[in-house]
């Protein structure tokens, strides 16, 4: 299930459209038919009724104007009409666009292109945006040109260039303060919300904030160990300020509130968006080089070689221009197992890669087979076992004996491929070009038998 999304902007360009005439459009309709307004924008702008209509659709989705029947500016609406200059009117524009609609994950997504070494453009940021928990984008989508031009009009990008100083001033919170964000578990960044929420000025009690929070956004927080795990992170990175309760009501439970020195920077809006990049963690490491990851894959920590391996894969699978369609997929289509990644591709035809990462010395036969079985409800053409190991003989054996009966191909990409591809990332071609000569022959005996 997508955890964030960008709005619709189709045909709402601030280069095509004067954002002040846009208003005044509006104001001067206000209450009125939103076919007038289509029909003005048509008139002034467009000259085509369908992308007049996906310009009104636009200002909806941006906040400017209400949902529903009629013409009504919205209050954000009504605080862009008040404001004296179009410079005005881009910079409110923009900070609506980074604290309410998801902006800084767009520019989160930018960071994480230029960090990992690669050069953004709209189908990649597309791409990236879909790998963080976007409500999936096409490599056409008008969406995310239309948020980067806004962007653009208030000078928190040029290009692809973040103006970080610009980017502070609007956002109201600084990088440092993102990543100190970032670092959080998002239990942590959730009670954060709640008492951002809460919005009061003085301490409260913490077990009364828990409870909301878990009532607010459906997370249970650990009893015990409440203090340890949540509270005393928290005031260490100085996000929160507490002290010794003094009532009764609450058990053990201090009294907290905000940090005076980030109580304006830190918005619940904000941590919203932080908190879906605390969720997915391997965005960090799709920002490593292939090296990296082959290093950071023989940690002695599970999980971290676990998360390194993952982004290996979609690292790979990028390489041959591969969709991403989504990282730890689990739900009840797949009996609560999870397949780590899923990639799409719409070349010739749809094709749907099922990758699988093992960290171990050997792949089994029941774990090829768990693949198969799991590739009838994701509807998947090819499965992709990539492992830092070697597949066990009856596992490769099985797998030959599906390839024959099933329209599947199922690919295996072990440890000295991996040595292959860090050595010359382009090598990933040739590898499943091997992988496919061999499905071929298998479907081929086994059609002649």
């Amino acid at each position: 299930m997508p955890k964030f999304k960008l709005p619709y902007g189709v045909d709402f360009p601030p280069e095509k459209i004067n954002i002040s005439e846009v208003l005044q459009m509006a104001l001067c309709l206000e209450g009125k038919d939103a076919r007038k307004l289509v029909e003005e924008l048509d008139k002034k702008y467009f000259d085509n009724v369908s992308m007049a209509a996906n310009c009104k659709n636009s200002m909806v989705a941006y906040g400017i104007l209400q949902s529903g029947g009629g013409v009504h500016l919205s209050g954000f609406g009504n605080t862009l009409v008040s404001l004296s200059t179009d410079e005005e009117r881009y910079d409110t524009m923009a900070k609506h666009i980074l604290t309410n609609l998801n902006g800084l994950m767009f520019i989160e997504a930018i960071r994480t292109l230029r960090i990992g070494g690669e050069r953004p453009s709209l189908e990649r940021l597309a791409d990236t945006l879909n790998l963080m928990g976007c409500e999936p984008l096409s490599k056409t989508n008008k969406h995310v040109a239309t948020m980067k031009k806004w962007l653009e009009k208030a000078n928190v990008l040029d290009g692809w260039e973040i103006k970080e100083t610009k980017l502070t001033c609007l956002a109201g919170v600084e990088n440092d303060q993102v990543e100190i964000l970032k670092g959080l578990s998002v239990t942590q960044i959730v009670f954060l919300r709640a008492l951002c929420n809460a919005d009061a000025d003085g301490y409260q009690n913490a077990a009364k904030i828990r409870d909301l929070a878990e009532i607010s956004f459906n997370v249970i927080f650990p009893g015990k160990q409440f203090s340890a795990q949540i509270i005393n992170p928290l005031v260490e990175k100085g996000l929160i300020e507490k002290k010794p309760s003094l009532s009764s009501h609450g058990g053990n439970a201090p009294e907290v509130k905000i940090a005076d020195a980030v109580k304006e920077q830190v918005q619940a809006s904000i941590l919203g968006q932080i908190q879906v990049l605390a969720g997915v963690e391997v965005i960090p490491y799709c920002q490593k080089s292939l090296i990296e990851l082959r290093m950071e894959i023989d940690s002695s920590d599970t999980h971290k070689k676990g998360l390194a391996l993952e982004a290996f894969a979609i690292k790979m699978m990028r390489i041959v221009n591969l969709d991403f369609a989504g990282t730890r997929v689990k739900g009840s289509q797949t009996g609560g197992a999870e397949v780590d990644v899923l990639f799409d591709t719409t070349r010739l035809n749809y094709s749907r890669w099922q990758v699988q990462c093992k960290n171990s010395p050997k792949v089994s036969l029941d774990q090829v087979a768990k693949e198969v079985g799991l590739s009838h409800v994701l509807k998947t053409n090819v499965i992709v076992i990539l492992t830092t190991g070697k597949a066990a003989t009856p596992a490769k054996e099985y797998a030959d004996t599906i390839m024959c009966e099933m329209n599947l191909c199922i690919v295996f990409i072990e440890s000295d491929d991996i040595d292959e591809i860090l050595k010359e990332p382009s090598s990933i071609v040739k590898i499943l070009e091997r992988e496919a000569k061999k499905a071929k022959q298998v479907k081929l005996l086994g059609n002649s038998i």
